[in-house]
């Protein structure tokens, strides 16, 4: 049931992007690289809201510029236009900002009917009332979310009450924020867990820049759409950062937290489609085949390596460089638990049991900013089923760092994967070592001198793999 689901998003979102294609007036290659993007596919293709919304998104563009550029609107334009702002206000938040587009391309003596433009004006008020802000005040009756850290009544009136202070917030997010979610509006897989291969942000970017050279015996984008589309960008961008930080963030929090580069699927096609076919490059021609050659490509590499980094061990080092580190932490807040300074009435011994073969590196969270400086603290890893000591280092406190990783480092275990290793850290007068929030290690067990506790040791264990290890051992 689980899978089908899936398909059935998946189906839907692509029924919406070839109509979106197939109607809208010009950009069409801009579009379809658009709604092909890797990102859009993951999504599509996850049990969430976000197939639906965004294909809703993506038709209400292309519906609309397809609708206002035609010379007369009839009942038949009106009734098209009252139906895509009826879908549009089903979707996420984040889309309802698109409801202004068709306002900026339309004139009212398009309408041919009397007072068309005020009734669908009317119409569209309605409409927000009803299913915007009404459901949003029926889902949150006490306008508060369930995380229980935000208050949205609360945050826009601190908004409002401070619209300098938030104007700093907000620029500083977008500059410090703003490439990061570049990358990963193109491609990413989970919540970053894997990397995706480089080559798949090169092969997208490049296929999505030959779309906007101008194609024979299609339409041009006018200076009034391109100003339209390019104003409803900015505010769609804007809104949507504006929406997580009201509904997520804490009242009057000096940081914008849980904003996604996915959540801007649904905003740059407004950007590209009101680059298209730009006046400087009207003399160069490219042929039509070169976007879906880069494009396909691109989604070729991004499942390729999609495929590698969920079912291959390790299978990510075959496109990047480095050790292998293992285990992913899901719920990664290292800096939030920490144990007691380490002491000589505390000591801390993890089990490992790595995944994956060719250890040679063991690494540890800790906060050493409280510990001795003239005393040291000893690590000590061993094989339990040989009783054969990998390593026992004695570090000055000196050289431990501040709440990041510390690195042991030691020659390949060529046989390590399924074996079992005890790490222990023993000093007089040591660091915090950061701990899990809540169990995620199930193959281990962490242990505060001889009592077990119900969290893990933040480690990661590091294995040659991929093209490095083929390299040293002849074998993958």
């Amino acid at each position: 049931v689980f899978y089908v689901i899936r398909i059935a998003g998946l189906f839907c979102y692509l029924v919406l992007a070839w109509y979106s294609v197939r109607i809208i007036p010009f950009g069409k290659w801009i579009l379809a690289l658009l709604v092909s993007l890797p990102v859009a596919i993951l999504q599509a293709s996850t049990v969430s809201a976000d197939a639906i919304s965004n294909g809703i998104a993506i038709l209400f563009i292309a519906g609309s510029l397809a609708i206002t550029h035609k010379k007369d609107i009839h009942w038949k334009e009106w009734i098209q236009l009252a139906l895509l702002f009826l879908v549009l206000f089903w979707g996420k938040l984040n889309i309802i900002p698109l409801a202004i587009l068709p306002f900026l391309l339309l004139k009212p003596s398009q309408f041919k009917m009397r007072n068309g433009y005020i009734a669908l004006l009317t119409t569209v008020i309605g409409l927000f009332l009803l299913e915007v802000a009404g459901w949003n005040l029926l889902a949150y009756s006490r306008l508060s979310t369930a995380n229980g850290r935000a208050n949205p009544l609360g945050q826009v009136t601190f908004i409002l009450a401070h619209p300098f202070q938030f104007s700093i917030i907000l620029t500083r997010d977008i500059l410090m924020n703003a490439y990061n979610r570049l990358l990963n509006w193109i491609a990413i897989y989970g919540y970053s867990y894997w990397p995706v291969p480089i080559w798949t942000y090169y092969l997208y970017l490049a296929g999505l820049f030959t779309t906007l050279f101008p194609k024979k015996n299609i339409s041009e984008v006018d200076r009034k759409t391109r100003s339209a589309l390019g104003i409803v960008f900015i505010l769609a961008y804007l809104g949507t950062i504006l929406s997580l930080y009201i509904t997520v963030d804490p009242v009057g929090s000096d940081k914008i937290e849980g904003v996604q580069g996915r959540y801007f699927v649904t905003v740059m096609p407004l950007l590209f489609i009101a680059l298209a076919g730009p006046p400087i490059f009207k003399r160069i021609q490219l042929p039509s085949f070169l976007p879906v050659i880069l494009g396909i490509t691109s989604l070729v590499l991004y499942i390729a390596g999609m495929y590698l980094s969920y079912h291959v061990p390790c299978g990510s080092q075959y496109y990047q460089p480095g050790l292998c580190y293992q285990p992913i932490y899901k719920n990664w807040a290292p800096d939030d638990v920490y144990s007691s300074p380490i002491s000589k009435d505390l000591t801390l011994a993890q089990e490992i049991v790595p995944e994956c073969n060719g250890m040679t590196e063991l690494r540890v969270w800790m906060d050493a900013t409280g510990a001795n400086p003239a005393e040291a603290t000893t690590f000590t890893l061993m094989d339990v089923n040989q009783g054969r000591e990998i390593l026992n280092n004695v570090i000055p406190n000196l050289e431990l760092p501040v709440r990041t990783w510390y690195a042991l480092q030691f020659p390949p275990e060529w046989n390590s994967s399924g074996t079992f290793y005890l790490l222990t850290i023993q000093s007089k007068d040591g660091p915090q070592i950061a701990f899990s929030l809540r169990p995620e290690y199930p193959i281990g067990k962490l242990f505060e001198n001889d009592q077990a506790l119900g969290q893990d040791m933040i480690f990661q264990t590091g294995c040659v793999a991929g093209w490095d290890k083929i390299r040293m051992t002849d074998s993958p």
